[in-house]
């Protein structure tokens, strides 16, 4: 049995004033349908409710305060959001709702359809805007863009970057997400919501208070524990922690498997001729200790084929006696020495060449994909309902709603219904 996120559990994470009837619509629409799309385990709820906390201003907004401004002007033409070209009153009509803050025609219709299709029987939403602000729909909306966009396979892994660069469209009010993922984790789990430090002391981290990677992988982990969830199960794995320490990315494995391909090549060549060397070196020390009789002159490949012959050849063999002592340890210590000399040669070869070279890849890798990731990050901003959100969100810790044409944050007064 799992440990379900409470009124009273928000109440006490929250950073303000809560609007109790909004945040009750979040909660009746995670009750009701929660389980069928993964939300009803802590792990995944927590987040999930951290960004809709940091987006709604702990539930105070469930509409767009309405100016209206220049920008807002400019929705009513927005054809990418699905409204007329025309002027004719569909930016305010298709204002943000919800604390989702669900914009425009064209994705009113898009959550109309995606209740249908869940086989729900939603009402006119297009011709009835106001009717996303009811129950269940309010609490569905965030519910259908946060499984939209796939966030439980983030939340899953405790990536908050991901889950607030997919939700936002970029990392608009990051740290302010990350602060009520925190607060709202240690409520659940039993701690104040500033006790950061005690929790770090109970999880064996070092008690800085300073909520970063690890601490926040701690908290992961012990949320999973909540949801009944093993961090070996393969549905859902830890938060990695960062940790300074060189490795090479999994982006560079082609093109250091070719280089490492031409160096076994060379390696195998090299090293195969010293193995081979010491194998004919240990097979000589070998028959010369166990055959007494063996001369220096005597082939041990090719041993004799009679008695007789082998006495022919010892009256041949230069000396005409057993090996010594001297000679046997020559050969023991030249297969030493010449194994020695082709591990030192192999892994001069790599340190000079191969190793610099593919950590220097590394690093070349590294950079171009911290720039795609950055220019997806971008690309995903061209959604326009996205832009919408950003720009709508950007006061939204200090509880208003930002002006772009006047460049000012109107602040609202918060509504309390308890």
């Amino acid at each position: 049995m799992t440990v379900q996120v409470t009124a009273a559990h928000l109440r006490a994470a929250a950073k303000g004033a809560v609007n109790a009837q909004n945040m009750n619509s979040v909660l009746v629409a995670l009750d009701r349908y929660g389980a069928r799309y993964g939300l009803d385990r802590p792990h995944r709820s927590v987040q999930f409710l951290a960004q809709l906390s940091h987006e709604s201003g702990d539930f105070r907004f469930d509409r767009e305060i309405w100016g209206s401004t220049d920008a807002q002007k400019r929705y009513d033409t927005r054809t990418d959001l699905g409204n007329t070209p025309q002027v004719d009153g569909d930016g305010k009509l298709y204002m943000g709702r919800t604390a989702g803050q669900l914009t425009g025609k064209g994705n009113y219709q898009a959550f109309y359809d995606w209740c249908v299709a869940q086989g729900l029987t939603p009402p006119n939403f297009v011709a009835k805007p106001d009717l996303v602000n009811t129950d269940p729909w309010e609490g569905l909306v965030p519910i259908w863009y946060w499984q939209s966009r796939n966030l439980n396979r983030w939340a899953d892994q405790g990536d908050i970057e991901t889950i607030t660069k997919k939700w936002n469209g970029g990392m608009n009010g990051f740290a302010d997400r990350v602060d009520r993922f925190v607060r709202l984790s240690l409520v659940v789990l039993g701690y104040a919501p500033n006790a950061v430090a005690q929790f770090q002391q109970t999880a064996g981290l070092d008690a800085d208070g300073d909520p970063g990677p690890k601490t926040r992988a701690a908290l992961h982990k012990s949320l999973l524990g909540l949801s009944g969830a093993s961090t070996k199960m393969a549905a859902f794995a830890a938060a990695p922690v960062v940790d300074e320490k060189e490795v090479v990315p999994v982006a560079v494995e082609q093109t250091v498997k070719k280089k490492f391909n031409l160096f076994g090549w060379i390696g195998s060549a090299v090293s195969g001729g010293g193995l081979s060397l010491a194998a004919f070196a240990g097979s000589r020390l070998a028959r010369a200790v166990g055959n007494p009789r063996l001369h220096c002159g005597a082939d041990p490949w090719r041993p004799s084929a009679s008695p007789e012959a082998h006495r022919s050849h010892q009256g041949h063999s230069p000396g005409g006696g057993r090996m010594s002592v001297g000679d046997v340890l020559k050969i023991g210590l030249g297969a030493v020495v010449g194994g020695l000399l082709v591990l030192i040669v192999y892994s001069t070869l790599n340190a000079i060449w191969w190793l610099p070279d593919a950590r220097r890849e590394g690093r070349d890798l590294e950079a171009a994909q911290a720039m795609a990731a950055t220019n997806k990050a971008i690309g995903e901003l061209s959604n326009a309902a996205d832009q919408a959100r950003v720009r709508r969100r950007l006061c939204s810790e200090r509880g208003g709603m930002y002006d772009f044409a006047k460049g000012e944050c109107h602040e609202a007064k918060p509504v309390d219904n308890d």
